[in-house]
């Protein structure tokens, strides 16, 4: 086969873009193999999505993305586009994107998680605080100590659960024996 002559790149917009031919087609044209299409795409820059300009103008994905809230997932089932097509337009034209309902739901999920993970490190180091306050032993029988007791609960004044007056080091078995009497006393009121 002779080596064929690249065409000029308005003949190659014309043929790809204005006609919507398909790289097999074009092969037929310039009477190449597809891939050599593709190869002549890559050397003018030409972006096969292109033709696609007209529909995803900045105006538009504005009016549909931010204003009528619509996603790029719903947006391209409607224009029957790919969505990787609609973020790339929607990003070359500077639109922030609602994320779908699930990617919220786990950016919800993460903020959550850092909240708690950021909670439980300062759960711990007050924790550690409070035992070497009462020199890692038990306030009411002098065994070490393994927990904390808040003197008022947790559910009942939540603002007082890094108060360090409000907590004590306490042993296993004595946290267990507050903990009962305290249940007996609800149940009684």
């Amino acid at each position: 086969m002779i080596k064929q002559k690249r065409p000029s790149r308005k003949f190659l917009i014309q043929h790809l873009l204005h006609e919507c031919l398909t790289n097999k087609q074009a092969s037929c044209i310039y009477d190449v193999h597809a891939q050599t299409i593709s190869r002549w795409c890559k050397y003018y820059n030409i972006d096969r999505n292109f033709k696609y300009a007209t529909k995803l103008n900045k105006k538009y994905l504005k009016e549909q993305l931010c204003i009528q809230k619509k996603s790029i997932r719903q947006l391209s089932k409607e224009l029957n586009i790919q969505a990787s097509v609609i973020s790339t337009y929607a990003i070359r034209a500077n639109i922030h994107v609602s994320k779908s309902r699930s990617a919220q739901k786990q950016s919800e999920m993460a903020a959550i998680l850092n909240d708690s993970i950021r909670e439980w490190v300062k759960w711990r180091i007050f924790r550690q605080e409070i035992f070497k306050r009462d020199n890692f032993k038990c306030r009411i029988c002098h065994k070490p100590a393994k927990a904390i007791h808040h003197k008022k609960s947790r559910q009942d004044c939540p603002k007082l659960c890094f108060v360090k007056s409000n907590v004590i080091s306490i042993c296993t078995s004595c946290h267990m024996r507050l903990h009962q009497t305290r249940r007996n006393k609800r149940r009684n009121i």
